[in-house]
């Protein structure tokens, strides 16, 4: 693929989407996003990890560990893992009121069966992918 710019003479990374229009006229949603450097002539980037474009190093590490290399007090570590942990409780609590009403929707408005499947989703993980997988 070869672009001319005209007008844009900074040297620098500049990001593009591309999209393409077949025979019949039909244009195609954007692609990933291609890099065109233009500091030294180089051909286009497809797919380029942004780390390597711009020279970051990548850290891989958990968040935890992120988190404390940034901050050296271990209190502040906690409530970030604290927040962390109350946001998925509430993420869970909402998938499964979502799970339960549309149990109800399924099954009719018996109880017992309901509520014996929620405990059950509620307890075992891989039950839990299953009916989240067919009910959200």
């Amino acid at each position: 693929v070869i672009l001319r710019l005209e007008n844009h003479r900074v040297p620098g990374t500049y990001m593009f989407a591309i999209n393409a229009t077949d025979d019949a006229g039909k244009v195609s949603r954007p692609s990933n996003v291609a890099r065109v450097n233009f500091h030294d002539g180089s051909p286009v980037v497809l797919d380029a990890d942004p780390h390597l474009v711009h020279g970051h190093g990548k850290n891989d590490l958990p968040f935890e560990e992120k988190i404390r290399r940034i901050v050296k007090d271990e209190r502040i570590v906690q409530r970030f893992t604290a927040l962390i942990e109350k946001n998925k409780k509430i993420v869970r609590d909402a998938e499964n009121n979502v799970m339960e009403k549309r149990l109800k929707e399924k099954m009719g408005r018996r109880g017992t069966s309901v509520d014996r499947i929620m405990e059950k989703i509620k307890t075992d993980e891989v039950l839990r992918a299953i009916y989240k997988s067919k009910l959200l």
